[in-house]
């Protein structure tokens, strides 16, 4: 187990949403497009710095291979 100070819970939080964002996408298909746009608003306001912002996942595109 691990202590977290109150500075890094932001920080931990926003990984531990960009790593499950593809499955909340089952759920709700545009939360990958709000969660560019909260990205946005937080770096704009100076909350999220650039390189948190850079680790957002990119847009997964998935290919069906029809036999």
């Amino acid at each position: 187990m691990s202590i977290l100070s109150v500075n890094c819970m932001p920080l931990q939080g926003m990984r531990r949403i960009f790593m499950d964002i593809d499955d909340v996408s089952v759920d709700v298909p545009s939360a990958l497009t709000l969660l560019e746009q909260i990205v946005s608003k937080l770096k704009a306001a100076g909350t999220l710095s650039d390189e948190l912002a850079a680790e957002l996942p990119s847009r997964s595109v998935y290919v069906i291979h029809v036999l």
